[in-house]
Formats: structure tokens, C-alpha cells, sequence
């Protein structure tokens, strides 16, 4: 399953977004720091495993989303 250079915490970021979009701030709080899921979210980007888009809502928040890409990763 760990591929791409791809830790076990980014594959747990995976498998939570599988579920559904979450928050950057309420995954750092749920199981990583914030520090962690920013470098763990920016190496995701870069791999076109996720998506990072601002919340309409409250612009602070940021929006995390599995893309297909993720998705087959996981598979």
C-alpha cells in the first residue's frame, strides 16, 4: 500500500479523507499537529492525492479532499 515515498501518516491522512472531507484544523487536532498535517497535506498536493481549498463559509479554514487519484492509492 506505502508507495510514492508515501509514510504511514500520509496513508492515514488518505484513509480519513476517504471517508469524507475534514478540515485541516480538525484533523490536527484529532491526530496530528498542525505542523504535521501541513507537510503531510503539502507532499499529498504535490502528488495530486488530495485537494486544498478554502471553506466558503470562514475562509481561515481550509478544506481537505481525497481526489481519484487518492482514492486508487488506497486500493
Amino acid at each position: 500500500m506505502i508507495q510514492h515515498g508515501m509514510t504511514p501518516r500520509c496513508v492515514l491522512v488518505l484513509e480519513m479523507l476517504k471517508k469524507s472531507d475534514k478540515t485541516a484544523t480538525s484533523m490536527a487536532s484529532d491526530i496530528l499537529s498542525k505542523v504535521s498535517i501541513t507537510a503531510i497535506s503539502d507532499k499529498l498536493v504535490k502528488n495530486r492525492l488530495i485537494t486544498r481549498n478554502r471553506s466558503k463559509e470562514d475562509r481561515r479554514e481550509v478544506i481537505l479532499s481525497i481526489t481519484d487519484e487518492g482514492r486508487k492509492m488506497l486500493k
